[in-house]
């Protein structure tokens, strides 16, 4: 009886040092169930992230099947991505997607806040970035850049130049120049930029691959001019993958010939000649795989005609009256935006010769706004069409020879503006030549001291809300172009102190 009733005392419960191992345990599985959880949570966040990315992606693919082209960032922003057409309008995303919070590893709340949408200025190609806090797949933690070619295109897409200017600066592209040359004109492919140019007596397209050639720039095919024997005025744009030229055909006629370049045999091709001589003052804007070319037509009696490349018959067809200019016509500019020809020129019997821009509404040429908006006598005009909005640069030279720009808005007597000031540099300049990115004008102009000069237009900087990006350590040049891709500034200017030579300098990090 005794000894039972000891045993039953023994029985009762736990000591307090069990009860504290027992408590320990069930804290550290706890503790490790929660870790689990949350690294199961945080994996979760970035595998749906990367969903998002690639959803996002295939919307674009369809928008760009249908358009030509990748939304403007303006389109992007609506929350949604779609598109407008006379059959109606086709949604592709409904609601585009945000983060999951919070922001994971060493992601932060600013680079998770959204998916962050950069397109070109021309509509070809695109940058997402995105940024995940450990491993998925092959991404490694850390921010990450999805373009066209890929999900993981880089490591960070990170702050754009053409947004960000002060940790960026001008540099050489490639180790020296592609030769003398110039009249350079800059477009991109896959990300590479190409040069056509021209230097001597024929015209040359380069692109750059990093060794080799002139300074790691490296001709493309041979063009065997026409039945003539040299080229001029080349003009020159990329749609769709093909680099597309044209040029005046120095034979005996000057008519224009257009080629393409065949990537299969690595070979220009002819597609045609126009039959119209003494053809000068060219300009080409290609649009799904469709050339227009505007030109000053000297064997009628120099006015403004344009012809366009039908894929269909594989000849060329009027575009609209030939020579429908009001009178002598210089200086002509062609763009093509979604499928819409625009033409900006000086028109001799119109202000005596100010900037008019007509654009083709299906069966003529229209104006767009008020014949002659600038006031006077306008050389070296360069245009650009921003989401159907037409910018026009060029010397005023009824303004002291000042540069100059508008956009249409379709406000006022002429329906066109001023971007800042009229005249807004502070001296006389030349070759003004323009780009718009994200809705932000920019401008590459010589100055009075021939010196290249860019500038991006900010509404507050020191030019009449202008504002100059960077220095180039050049001087004596001549006749540049401009273009952005994926936020990197690049400009071609024939640099007149080292033999003519056709450079090319971009603005990065």
């Amino acid at each position: 009886m005794k000894n039972a009733r000891k045993n039953a005392a023994h029985s009762r419960g736990f000591t307090l040092i069990e009860l504290l191992v027992v408590i320990a345990i069930i804290g550290i599985l706890a503790t490790i169930a929660v870790v689990a959880l949350q690294n199961a949570r945080a994996k979760g966040r970035d595998v749906r992230r990367v969903a998002d990315v690639k959803q996002v992606q295939t919307a674009l693919e369809l928008f760009f099947n249908d358009k030509q082209r990748y939304p403007t960032a303006a389109e992007f922003t609506t929350g949604a991505i779609f598109t407008t057409s006379t059959q109606g309008t086709t949604t592709y995303m409904a609601i585009i997607p945000t983060p999951p919070s919070p922001a994971d590893g060493a992601c932060t709340n600013a680079n998770n806040s959204a998916y962050s949408y950069l397109p070109t200025t021309d509509g070809t190609s695109y940058s997402i970035s995105y940024c995940v806090g450990g491993p998925v797949s092959a991404l490694t933690p850390g921010s990450h850049c999805a373009t066209p070619a890929g999900i993981n295109d880089g490591s960070n897409c990170g702050p754009s130049c053409a947004t960000d200017i002060s940790n960026c600066s001008w540099a050489i592209v490639g180790s020296g120049s592609l030769g003398s040359g110039f009249g350079g004109k800059i477009k991109f492919l896959n990300n590479i930029p190409y040069v056509a140019y021209q230097s001597g007596s024929y015209s040359y397209v380069s692109k750059f691959t990093g060794s080799g050639g002139n300074n790691g720039w490296q001709n493309i095919g041979a063009i065997t001019p026409t039945p003539g024997p040299s080229s001029y005025y080349p003009s020159f744009d990329i749609s769709n993958n093909t680099p597309y030229l044209v040029y005046e055909d120095m034979n005996g006629q000057e008519n224009l010939t257009l080629v393409k370049y065949d990537n299969a045999s690595s070979s220009w091709s002819l597609m045609g000649v126009f039959a119209y001589a003494n053809s000068e003052k060219i300009s080409m804007s290609v649009y799904n795989d469709i050339p227009y070319v505007a030109y000053q037509d000297g064997s009628y009696n120099s006015k403004i005609s344009v012809m366009k490349y039908d894929i269909n018959t594989n000849s060329f067809v009027q575009l609209g009256s030939r020579g429908f200019s009001s009178g002598y016509a210089s200086d002509v500019n062609m763009f093509v935006y979604n499928g819409t020809p625009y033409v900006a020129y000086s028109d001799n019997t119109i202000n005596s010769g100010a900037v008019v821009v007509k654009k083709y509404d299906g069966s003529s040429w229209v104006n767009v706004g008020t014949p002659g908006f600038s006031s006077g006598y306008s050389d070296f005009i360069s245009l650009f069409v921003y989401n159907d909005i037409p910018y026009v640069a060029y010397i005023d030279e009824s303004y002291s020879g000042k540069i100059s720009m508008m956009k249409y808005t379709g406000q006022g007597s002429s329906g066109w503006e001023y971007v800042g000031a009229r005249g807004f540099t502070t001296s006389s300049g030349a070759y003004p030549a323009i780009n718009i990115y994200n809705g932000v004008p920019y401008i590459i102009y010589d100055n009075s001291s021939y010196k290249p000069t860019v500038a991006k237009y900010t509404g507050s900087g020191p030019l009449s809300g202008w504002q100059t990006i960077g220095n180039f350590n050049v001087t004596n040049y001549t006749i540049p172009s401009i273009a952005i891709n994926n936020g990197v500034i690049y400009v071609t200017y024939s640099d007149n102190s080292q033999s003519s030579a056709m450079s090319v300098m971009k603005f990065d990090h």
